[in-house]
C-alpha cells in the first residue's frame, strides 16, 4: 500500500477528507498495476485472518463483523421519511423505511438507535408519522407519533421513551386510534394531535395536558372537513389542516377562520416565514382567505425563497444549521465534511485478501468510482473512475489471478485490463440472468426464458451456445466453472450440464426448483435452490440425497467453496447454516441491521461479504457468529440410502388413496389416486396413478406429498 494513500475507513472523530483528484489515466494505471502485481507473503498474509480485527464502530454492528469498508455516515438503506433537528443543531433524528429511528450527533457524526420499547404499546414502533424536537434551547425532548400512539424521549435519549397517549397494551385490536399527524407550536406551549379528531394539548407543565377538541370547519358546500396533516402558524396562534381536497385554518380557541376545497394532491404543508401564505405540496395559498396564489410560469411555490425559508424536506435548527436530503438516502449537513458521499452499488471478493467495490454517484450522469480494498489493513489500495456511458451497474467481479475486472451493466459485460480502455466482452445487450464462477474465468447467461444458454470463456473471449428446450428462469455455475445448473420453471426440473461438452450429467425434478434462485459449491456436488418459502438442498453423486428447509422467502443464497456452509438472505435477516449438520450457525436480523445484502463467501468459506444499506460493505467472520437467536425454520431430509427410508417416516404408506392439490399449469395433480413409493438410486420417489392411468405425482418429492396431499377418509373412498 502506498504510504501516501489515505485511509478510507472512517474514524469516529477525525473525519476523512475527500480523496485528492488525480489524472484519470494515472489512476487507471495505478489500479491495474496493483491488481496485476503478485503479492508476496511479506506484504500480505498467506491466509487471511481477521479474528483480531475490529471495525470502526460508528454504529452498532454485529459482533462478528471484522471489517467495515467505506464511510456509511448519514446514509440510509431506504428513503428518508422524517427528519428532526434540535435547536442548537447538535442532534439529528432520522426515520428511514422500517429501520426505526436513528439519532445522529452532528458534532462527530456518530449514531445511536433510539429504544422503541415502552412496555405499554401493543405494536412494534418503526415508522413514525411525525418527528420533532421541542422548540426550546438546551436539551430538548424528542416527540414521535405512530399509528397507535405518541411517545417522547428525554435527554440524553438513551432510555426507553415515555408513552404519552394512544392505544396501550390492554386494548384490543378492535380499538384503533389512528395517529395521522402531530404538531408542536413554535413557542413550545401547545401540542396538536390529529387522529379521529383534532385535539389541543398544553405543554406548559411538562407533560401534555388536553385542553379541548378543535372541530374542523366544514367546506362552503357543507361537506364535513377531514384532515391528514397539520401545522402551527409562526406566531403559534393558528392551526392549518389539510387533506387531499381540503384546506382549513382555525384559531386555537376553536374558531374557524376559513375552509376551501382544492384540486391538489396532498403534500408538505408549511407556513411562510411571515405567516401570510401556506404551502401545500407545490401550490401556494393565502393564509387568511385560502385563495390560490398564482405564480409566474416556471415558478413553483416550493421553490420560492421570498415566501419560504426552506426547501421541502430540509430541516433547519434555530442555530441556523441546515440538513438536506440528497437523492432521498444521503444527508448533507451544513458545516460537516464527510468525505465521499457515494454509495457502494456493488461489491465482490478479489482473491483471498481483497474486495473490489463500485460506488454510485449522487448525480445521475456522473462517473462511478471503483476501489480495491486490502482487507488486512482495511484500506483502499487505489481507485479509478468508470465512464458513465457503461450504463446501470449490476455487478462487479475481480480476477485476482490475471489482475482483470469484469463489469456487468445494463449494456452487457465489460473487461478492464492494464493499459487498455474498458473493453466490451461478446455478451452485449440485455441479459435476463447471469452466473459467474469463482475466479471470473467463465460466464453463463440467459437472454430470455426461452433463449439458449450462452457460455463465455473469458480467457479465450469465445462464446459457446447450449440449446435447451423449455422455459428457463435461473442459472448458476459451480465454483470451478465445470458445471452450469439451469432451472426449467414449466417442467419443474433442475438440469446439470457440463460446460465443456454441453452434455446433461444430472437432473432433479421437483416443483420447488421451478423459479428458484440457485447457488453451488466449488465442484457442483451441492446445489441450493431457494424459492418462495422453501429451500431445497441437492447433494449430487452416488450418495444423492435431498433436504428441504422451510423458512421465509429467500432473496439471495451463497454456498462456501468446500460446501461446508451456506448463507441465505431472507426478508428479515441473514441466515448462515452448516450443510452437514443442517443447523443454523448464526442469524443477523435485518430489523436491527437494516438494508444488508448478501454478496457471498470468500474462497476459504470463513468470511461473508455483505453490502450494508448505508452504502458501505461489511466482512463477517462466520466462526464468530452467535447461535443464541436464530430464525424460525424447519428441516426435512429425503432420499437417504438406508433401506427403511422409503417411504420416509411419517409419510403416507403405499396403497393409500389420496387427493392432491394442483401443482402447475400443465399438470392437474388433483386425484384421487393410489399412492406407491419406489427407491430410485437412493431417492424416494412417489407415484399416484388415477383411473385414467396417469401418474399425477410425476417429478414430485416425498416432502411434496406430505405437504400437498391428504388421505381420503374411509367414508369418502
Amino acid at each position: 500500500v502506498d504510504s501516501q494513500q489515505e485511509e478510507l475507513s472512517p474514524q469516529p472523530v477525525d473525519t476523512p477528507s475527500s480523496p485528492q483528484p488525480q489524472d484519470t489515466q494515472d489512476e487507471e494505471s495505478e489500479l491495474v498495476s496493483t491488481l496485476e502485481a503478485p503479492r508476496q507473503p511479506s506484504t500480505l498474509q498467506s491466509e487471511l485472518d481477521l479474528s483480531s480485527a475490529s471495525p470502526t464502530e460508528l454504529r452498532a454492528l454485529p459482533t462478528a463483523v471484522v471489517r467495515q469498508l467505506g464511510d456509511g455516515r448519514l446514509r440510509f438503506p431506504s428513503a428518508i421519511r422524517r427528519l428532526a433537528i434540535r435547536g442548537d443543531g447538535r442532534y439529528l433524528a432520522v426515520s428511514s423505511g422500517s429501520a426505526g429511528i436513528n439519532l445522529w450527533n452532528l458534532e462527530d457524526a456518530t449514531v445511536q438507535s433510539l429504544s422503541l420499547e415502552t412496555g405499554l404499546l401493543a405494536f412494534s414502533l418503526r415508522a413514525p408519522n411525525f418527528l420533532s424536537f421541542e422548540p426550546r434551547e438546551g436539551d430538548a425532548s424528542l416527540y414521535a407519533a405512530f399509528d397507535d400512539g405518541v411517545v417522547r424521549w428525554d435527554f440524553p435519549y438513551d432510555q426507553p421513551p415515555r408513552f404519552l397517549f394512544g392505544r396501550d397494551a390492554g386494548e384490543k385490536d378492535t380499538v384503533h386510534h389512528l395517529t395521522d399527524a402531530l404538531a408542536i407550536s413554535p413557542d413550545g406551549k401547545w401540542l396538536a394531535h390529529l387522529r379521529s379528531e383534532l385535539r389541543l394539548y398544553s405543554l406548559e407543565e411538562g407533560l401534555p395536558t388536553m385542553l379541548r377538541v378543535l372541530p374542523l370547519p366544514p367546506l362552503p358546500s357543507g361537506e364535513e372537513g377531514h384532515a391528514r396533516t397539520i401545522v402551527f402558524s409562526p406566531d403559534s396562534s393558528k392551526l392549518a389542516a389539510a387533506d387531499f381536497e381540503y384546506l382549513a385554518v382555525l384559531e386555537l380557541e376553536g374558531n374557524a377562520l376559513a375552509a376551501s376545497k382544492h384540486a391538489r394532491n396532498l403534500g408538505d404543508l408549511a407556513y411562510s416565514t411571515d405567516g401570510e401564505s401556506l404551502r401545500l405540496g407545490k401550490a401556494c395559498f393565502d393564509a387568511n382567505s385560502l385563495a390560490r396564489i398564482k405564480r409566474p410560469k416556471g415558478k413553483q411555490c416550493d421553490r420560492e425563497p421570498a415566501l419560504f425559508s426552506l426547501e421541502p424536506y430540509t430541516v433547519q435548527a434555530a442555530s441556523g444549521r441546515r440538513v438536506t436530503p440528497l437523492e432521498g438516502k444521503v444527508l448533507e449537513v451544513e458545516g460537516l465534511e464527510l468525505g465521499s458521499r457515494q454509495l457502494f452499488k456493488a461489491v465482490s471478493w478479489f482473491g483471498t485478501h481483497g474486495v473490489v467495490s463500485v460506488t454510485e454517484p449522487e448525480e445521475k450522469d456522473a462517473s462511478k468510482e471503483l476501489t480495491l480494498w486490502d482487507l488486512n489493513t482495511g484500506k483502499g489500495v487505489s481507485s479509478l473512475d468508470l465512464p458513465s456511458e457503461l450504463g446501470v451497474l449490476k455487478g462487479v467481479y475481480g480476477r485476482a489471478a490475471t489482475g482483470e475486472l469484469l463489469l456487468h451493466t445494463g449494456k452487457g459485460l465489460w473487461r478492464l485490463r492494464q493499459g487498455e480502455e474498458t473493453q466490451p466482452l461478446p455478451l452485449e445487450g440485455y441479459i435476463h440472468a447471469l452466473a459467474i464462477d469463482a475466479d471470473a474465468s467463465r460466464v453463463a447467461v440467459l437472454r430470455s426464458t426461452q433463449s439458449p444458454v450462452e457460455l463465455l470463456s473469458v480467457d479465450t473471449n469465445t462464446v459457446t451456445t447450449l440449446a435447451l428446450e423449455g422455459w428457463h428462469a435461473k442459472l448458476c455455475l459451480s465454483g470451478d466453472g465445470g458445471l452450469v445448473f439451469v432451472s426449467d420453471w414449466k417442467r419443474g426440473e433442475l438440469l446439470a450440464l457440463d460446460t465443456s461438452t454441453g452434455a446433461q450429467v444430472d437432473k432433479l425434478s421437483s416443483p420447488l426448483v421451478k423459479d428458484a434462485r440457485l447457488a453451488s459449491n466449488g465442484d457442483g456436488s451441492l446445489v441450493v435452490a431457494a424459492s418462495e418459502q422453501d429451500l431445497l438442498l441437492w447433494w449430487r453423486g452416488k450418495q444423492e440425497r435431498l433436504a428441504r428447509i422451510k423458512t421465509e422467502r429467500v432473496f439471495e443464497a451463497s454456498v462456501a467453496a468446500d460446501g461446508s456452509s451456506f448463507a441465505l438472505q431472507t426478508g428479515t435477516g441473514i441466515q448462515v447454516w452448516s450443510s452437514e449438520a443442517l443447523t443454523q450457525r448464526g442469524y443477523l436480523p435485518l430489523l436491527e441491521y437494516p438494508g444488508m445484502k448478501l454478496a457471498g463467501f470468500d474462497p476459504s468459506g470463513r468470511y461473508l461479504l455483505l453490502l450494508h444499506g448505508d452504502g458501505s460493505a461489511l466482512v463477517l467472520d462466520v466462526e464468530a457468529l452467535s447461535d443464541e437467536a436464530l430464525a424460525e425454520a424447519s428441516v426435512e431430509t429425503f432420499g437417504d440410502t438406508s433401506e427403511d427410508q422409503c417411504p420416509a417416516p411419517g409419510m403416507l404408506p403405499s396403497g393409500a388413496r389420496i387427493a392432491c392439490a394442483a401443482q402447475s399449469e400443465h399438470q392437474e395433480g388433483s386425484g384421487p389416486c393410489t399412492l406407491t413409493w419406489s427407491d430410485d438410486d437412493g431417492a424416494c420417489r412417489p407415484s399416484c396413478v388415477d383411473e385414467e392411468g396417469e401418474n399425477l405425482l410425476e417429478g414430485w418429492l416425498a416432502v411434496d406429498v406430505a405437504e400437498r396431499c391428504a388421505a381420503i377418509p374411509e367414508a369418502q373412498r
